[in-house]
């Protein structure tokens, strides 16, 4: 592509990228589109690949001393407690006691499920709707979900046992405005994590910040005993619990914005002398492969916009030919396949092996598999001891699988192995529920529920921060955030 040899280490792609841009040149070198600009990155050399542009303002995108990487991390983590899925994976720990006691039993976990779905759909209308109306920054759409989140675990705290008809009406509302909430992670929370310019890891750290505040959620309940005969403390305290996790995560998203303030207000001349007192670089946006270089962002947005006549492009016109239901951007192969497989690891983790659980509980807690023993097994409290069990080691395993991702990089993003480990203990989980006994006995019946949720849980945990991470490399800086966004709307 006529790029400096020296400049190739530095560049973040993918392979898609690589064969789109290759691509793209070939095409855009017969097409006298914008030549003066091609003539000026053709001869920049690599001295002005580290260039900034001239119109480039005279600020930093993030500088520090060389001691805050720590402290920022820790704070993307506590920024996840409150603005991710920790209430509605608290509101599943509970469900083994609060199962026990509302008019719905062991449909509970399902009818949970089917509020928040309906939460799930709804959000993303509804946020498209108001944002074309209202132009919020993505940072006021944060708070929005902290308040949510806020009002869920305050609600789940003071009328759990409310029934209204029948049914748990409250419970209702805190799962639909949990998860509601909840996918603001993926529509303003991780762009807003990457719109200043923080690297990849950021966005992991984030992730793993929710999944950690399900980890304390989880070991809480460990110390409850839900469902168990022994219950220490009632679901309202540990609701109690859950409002503080989130008020912490509020605060650490407002310590977040003063320093994002506060750093893009430093001017350039300072940073670069605090570089040369031992501070790390100022970091451009990167994909877990390196430093991005200025040109590289040049060359492949000059390359992206110019090629008319692409693969790419021509996927493209056929999105924008779908009368603009879809985004420019939805039928480009690359993003088709984060998408879709991002969709399957989130409905298999957080739809069927949720509502799928209590009943493969009760079966491999009963003492021969059958409707009838496994009905006295939920009855006995046997049936919700293994369920919280389970949910708790396995919301530990999402913990585990969303730190490690921190320290993967983005290129050995595999997707094959992600739907296996997803689609296969799903169908360890579904033969539980007919009565299935590995060994021919409730011990392995409990070892294949047990191991098989926790390695579900681990793939989500590990591949969903890395399927964000990789959604926009094959597009320009200024199209990245709203590609990133896409997935969590499939």
């Amino acid at each position: 592509s006529g790029m400096p040899r020296q400049t190739k280490p530095m560049l973040r792609t993918s392979a898609v990228q690589v064969e789109c841009a290759h691509q793209a040149a070939h095409t855009s070198s017969h097409t006298p589109s914008d030549p003066a600009a091609a003539a000026a990155l053709s001869s920049a050399g690599p001295s002005a690949a580290a260039e900034p542009p001239a119109d480039a303002p005279d600020r930093c995108l993030d500088c520090g001393d060389g001691k805050g990487g720590g402290y920022e991390a820790l704070l993307y983590l506590l920024f996840g407690l409150g603005s991710g899925w920790t209430l509605v994976d608290a509101t599943m720990i509970e469900v083994a006691k609060m199962g026990q006691v509302q008019p719905e039993g062991l449909a509970l976990a399902t009818a949970l499920g089917t509020a928040g779905t309906i939460g799930s759909t709804a959000v993303v209308p509804l946020f498209y709707a108001f944002q074309r109306q209202l132009r919020w920054p993505l940072g006021r759409w944060v708070w929005l979900a902290l308040a949510g989140q806020m009002g869920a675990a305050v609600l789940g705290a003071a009328a759990w046992r409310v029934t209204w008809g029948g049914t748990s009406a409250a419970l209702y509302a805190v799962s639909f405005l949990s998860t509601f909430s909840g996918n603001f992670q993926q529509l303003a929370v991780v762009p807003w994590v990457q719109e200043g310019g923080t690297d990849s890891a950021a966005v992991s750290w984030t992730m793993a910040g929710s999944n950690f505040g399900a980890v304390i959620c989880s070991l809480v309940g460990f110390l409850q005993m839900p469902g168990s005969p022994e219950q220490r403390f009632s679901v309202s305290v540990f609701f109690a619990v859950v409002a503080t996790l989130v008020g912490l995560g509020a605060a650490a998203y407002a310590l977040l914005r003063r320093l994002r303030n506060r750093h893009s207000s430093r001017p350039a001349a300072e940073c670069s002398a605090s570089r040369g007192e031992g501070g790390r670089r100022a970091r451009q946006p990167v994909a877990g492969d390196g430093m991005a270089s200025m040109r590289h962002v040049q060359q492949s947005d000059l390359i992206l916009r110019r090629a008319s006549g692409s693969r790419c492009a021509r996927w493209c016109r056929r999105a924008r030919g779908c009368g603009g239901f879809l985004p420019w951007f939805a039928l480009h192969p690359h993003v088709v396949r984060v998408a879709a497989v991002n969709a399957i690891l989130q409905l298999v983790c957080w739809i069927f092996l949720r509502s799928l659980m209590p009943y493969a509980a009760a079966r491999a807690a009963s003492e021969d598999g059958t409707a009838a023993s496994a009905q006295q097994a939920h009855e006995d409290g046997h049936a919700g001891e293994l369920q919280a069990l389970t949910v708790e080691v396995s919301l530990l395993a999402v913990f585990a699988g969303a730190t490690l991702s921190a320290y993967v990089p983005d290129r050995a993003v595999r997707l094959a192995p992600a739907l296996a480990c997803e689609l296969l203990p799903l169908v360890a989980i579904s033969a539980l529920c007919t009565g299935w006994r590995p060994l021919g006995s409730s011990t392995g019946a409990r070892a294949a529920l047990l191991v098989s949720a926790t390695v579900a849980r681990f793939a989500d945990g590990l591949f969903s921060p890395l399927l964000y991470r990789i959604a926009g490399d094959p597009f320009p800086e200024s199209e990245r955030q709203a590609v990133t966004q896409w997935p969590g709307v499939v």
